[in-house]
């Protein structure tokens, strides 16, 4: 029912409005869509079981046919608007453009009503295989059709969080198991210095949210650091699960070493000496030698040290018994259903939990809840989809006709009931998914922008409009549990969110033939020929721009890792004419070393696709950027003195950019000031961060640089030998803002208006010697990681209400600190770094911090002995500091050694 249900998001998507807000608003048969077609069609769904495979074949074929067609109307229409939007950029157009305008708007050209000639046609010829709406839908009409849905009582978030119950028992056996620590002298067969304990059983059942119990019960514990969660695909790649690894325990990020051998060696430096604990999610069983091989290559560099002097233990999780065995499990543990107490306390907790409703009514539903649970298989996925889903409606009518369908008997049955009542607009949205591979972390502003690039929003209007639908589609897919939010650490900067594999599988069967995938590893010689959506994780992405260019249906491109260059993307863009997004992410870079000038390719390409999504994550050279008048988003831009980089390039109405780098408005560079003021009042929160490099005089310039940016959250000013301050009118406007450099700006006097910076979690002032001190009620009262080179700035610009709340402090160059008591003050800091500073010892109340998690000292050459430290320690770094130092502290029994002793994880390394 792929096709059938695909065609639904077509017929409801903003292309209908669309097109009768573009004159067709005669055809009586467009204008009836969704009141004719949409039921039918959800009723077909439902009856699915019932209709015979040949015609559910002729229907299938229909609804690939009509979708299609939706898709060149749709494809068309975007040339008017396109027209539309350029017109109004250049003010005035020639009386050629606004001919073709009308000719196009208006329905004339031969393609566009050949188009909706065929659109009519396929309508007119579906009835055939559609059911009249009459008693048939009867009492599950409620249930086929979400419009019809009863609202309930308003809920609380308690049910969208994880909820474990009943799984204590098994947590606890897998703990000792864990800490079972061999003998010295115990054989092993296996030569291995790490135990496997394995956990399986079916899709749904509970095993990762069990690992997840163990994992959140060993960080409480401390007993090992530290503990590494990957999640495993069924075609993983053994470097990015290596990069991955290094990040998790290195806590940098990892993408600039792409050599295996190089992280192999890097991942069993930073795991030696240490007792950690790897959690391998949803491994797959080795079906031949080259799989076998891969998942032993990911295993070795866990082979490192002494078996029993260190403890390293591995957790997987896997449908299959066997693949458990194949990581080194010798009696995996089969995971048990919950009991019918714990099964139902669980249901009813994603039912009614939190729920606000009177006595009588609660204990109706829980009696027909009940009868619901003894359908569901003891399946805690089954319980979570289908109790979010009851929770919308506390309706017993409801509730009972859902206890009476058949198809959730099974799993995949309930998904596919959970995914039914949907909208089909999130419907849309969740298929979206499909395209990227098993276990991907999603951004949530992120997957709103491409949604919101492809058009899935219910609205024709603003794009501040669109981003709030689109934020309540997710909202809506995570309150369903169709999306879960990653369990967050106080060093995430974007909340991640990730599907159940499952729910994934579910995504690929609605997609159908829209949305694809490509990891390395797959082989393969074409690309389905339709595919709209392409999601492509290789390393070698060119070996893959022949087969792209035959895509020439093409929506959007993501590529997911390696580099591409710009002359095979120019060779791409020419054929894929309907693109809409390009995303380059996580390392995908253009190589623009023989390319001048984007901006007749990007033009041609942008003239069919307005209003889309370009991101490109590392590029900092981008030229051309005003010829794009249908751009909506670019990550990041230069201005400087060359011709395309000037700052004239971003005055297009609506454009968002991420990041503008190195901007210079010096007066040789805009020899007319009013341009400034003109690109500030146009453009206003336009830019998401800027970095200002060395320039002239320009404290006015950077006054109306800043003006307006109020949705800024980084800026960065570098080595500028004029600028003296960004004044407080300025400060507060960028309420948002949340990572704040200033660097080597030696006439740097002022900062008023630091308290107005309500969002900030980096703030890094060094090389500014001239800075005065704030008034107390300036002064910055909110902070997560602050970066100095001297430790007298912070009483100056910081709070006492911001020394409480610091978490990370980084001194990188600085003075040795004269008054040791303001440090005292950090009452709950938890990482402090002393990185390239000529101490000649550290602070004697270091010991004061009762908090303090991690102590490292980078490159501190006159550094030779240690204080006493805090108790609450779990890691101490030493790297490239004096080697004697570096020795007395690895010595057992020297006093150095005997301060941190009783330090878990203590890393010694040096780049001399």
């Amino acid at each position: 029912m792929a096709e059938v249900a695909a065609v639904g998001w077509a017929i409801s998507a903003p292309i209908t409005t669309r097109l009768l807000n573009h004159g067709f608003d005669e055809s009586e048969k467009l204008r009836d869509l969704e009141a004719r077609i949409l039921p039918r069609l959800a009723l077909r769904q439902q009856q699915a079981e019932r209709i015979p495979p040949e015609r559910m074949a002729h229907l299938e074929r229909w609804s690939g046919r009509l979708r299609s067609a939706f898709y060149d109307a749709e494809d068309i229409v975007d040339v008017a608007d396109y027209h539309r939007l350029r017109k109004q950029v250049t003010h005035s157009g020639s009386k050629l453009m606004f001919d073709k305008l009308q000719h196009i708007v208006s329905g004339k050209t031969s393609k566009l009503k050949k188009s909706l000639e065929k659109l009519q046609n396929i309508i007119e010829e579906g009835f055939q295989y559609l059911p009249p709406l009459a008693s048939t839908i009867s009492n599950d009409n409620d249930i086929a059709n979400p419009a019809n849905k009863e609202t309930g009582i308003v809920t609380t978030s308690s049910a969208s969080s994880q909820f474990i119950i009943g799984r204590d028992e098994e947590r606890d056996e897998i703990v000792n198991m864990l800490r079972e620590t061999p003998d010295d002298d115990e054989p092993d067969s296996n030569d291995k210095c790490y135990s496997t304990i394995g956990i399986y059983g079916v899709a749904g059942s509970g095993k990762t949210t069990l690992a997840q119990h163990v994992c959140s019960y060993e960080r409480a514990a401390k007993y090992f650091f530290p503990v590494i969660w990957i999640h495993v695909s069924q075609s993983f790649s053994v470097r990015k699960i290596y990069q991955e690894m290094l990040e998790a325990v290195s806590g940098e990020p990892s993408r600039e070493f792409s050599n295996l051998d190089t992280l192999q060696i890097k991942i069993e430096a930073e795991l030696s000496g240490r007792r950690f604990l790897l959690v391998l999610d949803n491994i797959w069983t080795c079906r031949n030698v080259n799989a076998q091989y891969k998942l032993d290559q990911l295993l070795s560099p866990l082979k490192v040290g002494k078996r029993g002097s260190k403890v390293r233990d591995l957790l997987v999780t896997s449908r299959f018994k066997d693949a458990a065995k194949s990581a080194g499990a010798q009696n995996p543990m089969k995971i048990p259903d919950l009991n019918e107490k714990d099964y139902f306390n669980l249901f009813m907790h994603y039912a009614l939990g939190g729920m606000s409703t009177d006595d009588h009514k609660l204990e109706t539903l829980k009696m027909i809840g009940a009868d619901i649970v003894k359908n569901l298989k003891a399946s805690p996925l089954a319980a979570r989809l289908v109790g979010s889903q009851l929770r919308k409606q506390l309706n017993a009518t409801f509730w009972r006709r859902v206890g009476d369908q058949s198809m959730l008997a099974d799993t995949m049955g309930v998904l596919w009931w959970s995914y039914q009542q949907l909208d089909e607009h999130i419907r849309r949205c969740f298929a979206y998914c499909s395209m990227f591979p098993q276990g991907h972390m999603f951004e949530r502003d992120n997957l709103v922008k491409l949604w919101m690039a492809e058009g899935f929003m219910n609205t024709t209007h603003s794009v501040e409009e669109m981003e709030i639908v689109g934020q309540i589609y997710f909202d809506e897919l995570v309150s369903c549990s169709f999306i879960q939010a990653k369990q967050s650490t106080s060093s995430d900067e974007n909340e991640q969110f990730s599907m159940h594999d499952l729910l994934h599988e579910l995504a690929v069967m609605v997609a159908g033939k829209d949305w694809f995938c490509f990891e390395y590893g797959d082989q393969i010689k074409e690309f389905p020929p339709d595919v709209l959506h392409l999601f492509v994780r290789s390393y070698d992405p060119m070996k893959l721009t022949e087969l792209i260019c035959k895509l020439k249906k093409l929506r959007t491109l993501i590529f997911f890792y390696g580099s591409i260059t710009i002359g095979a993307l120019e060779s791409m863009l020419k054929k894929l004419k309907k693109l809409r997004i390009l995303d380059l992410t996580d390392g995908g870079a253009l190589e623009f070393s023989h390319f001048e000038n984007m901006s007749n390719l990007v033009s041609l390409w942008h003239i069919r696709n307005p209003g889309r999504h370009l991101n490109y994550s590392v590029i900092s050279s981008f030229p051309g950027v005003g010829e794009m008048k249908s751009l909506r988003e670019l990550s990041d831009f230069t201005v400087r003195k060359e011709k395309g980089y000037e700052l004239q390039q971003l005055m297009i109405r609506s454009l968002l950019i991420e990041q503008a780098s190195q901007i210079e408005p010096s007066l040789k560079l805009m020899p007319h000031p009013e341009e400034i003021d003109r690109f500030t009042d146009e453009q206003t929160d336009m830019v998401d961060a800027i970095v200002m490099d060395i320039f002239g005089k320009c404290d006015s310039v950077l006054q109306k640089c800043l003006r307006g940016s109020t949705s800024l959250t980084r800026l960065t000013l570098q080595g500028i030998p004029f600028i003296k301050s960004i004044p407080s009118e300025v400060m507060r406007s960028l309420s948002m803002l949340q990572y704040l450099f200033i660097i080597s700006c030696a006439q740097f006097t002022h900062l008023q208006g630091l308290n107005h910076l309500s969002s900030m979690r980096r703030f890094e002032i060094r090389k500014c010697p001239n800075l005065t001190a704030l008034q107390e009620d300036e002064k910055g009262r909110a902070l997560h990681a602050l970066y100095i080179d001297d430790i007298h700035i912070m009483p100056k610009l910081l709070s006492r209400e911001c020394f409480i709340s610091l978490q990370s402090l980084v001194f990188w160059e600085a003075e040795e600190p004269r008054e040791e008591e303001i440090l005292q003050q950090f009452s709950y800091l938890t990482y402090l770094i002393i990185c390239f500073c000529n101490w000649n010892r550290l602070p004697e109340n270091l010991v004061n911090l009762t908090c303090l998690q991690q102590l490292s000292l980078l490159y501190c050459k006159n550094i030779q002995s240690l204080p006493t430290l805090p108790s609450s320690r779990r890691v101490f770094m030493l790297s490239t500091c004096d080697q004697l130092f570096m020795k007395s502290c690895q010595t057992v029994g020297h006093q150095n050694y005997q301060k941190i002793a009783h330090v878990p994880w203590k890393d010694f390394f040096s780049y001399e």
